[in-house]
């Protein structure tokens, strides 16, 4: 993990040796977790353009990718 990561591994989401959305996995069951996530892309995709630009969009396709796996995406 790299230590300065603000789209993949915020330093702020990191509690302990865990981070925040392993915690949501945990805590949640996957049509919640898919939930969060369609939030999430909508979230930064939405404020990209007023906010962060480049680095809301990339963190729009962290949530995305997330999402795919979540769903089965990635096997």
């Amino acid at each position: 993990m790299t230590e300065n990561d603000p789209v993949n591994h915020p330093p702020h989401y990191t509690y302990g040796k865990k981070e925040l959305l392993d915690i949501v996995e945990e805590l949640f069951t996957d049509a919640e977790c898919m939930v969060i996530y369609k939030f999430m892309v909508l979230r930064y995709n939405y404020r990209a353009e007023k906010k962060g630009k480049l680095q809301d969009l990339k963190k729009g396709q962290f949530y995305q990718n997330r999402l795919v796996k979540l769903m089965g995406g990635n096997k």
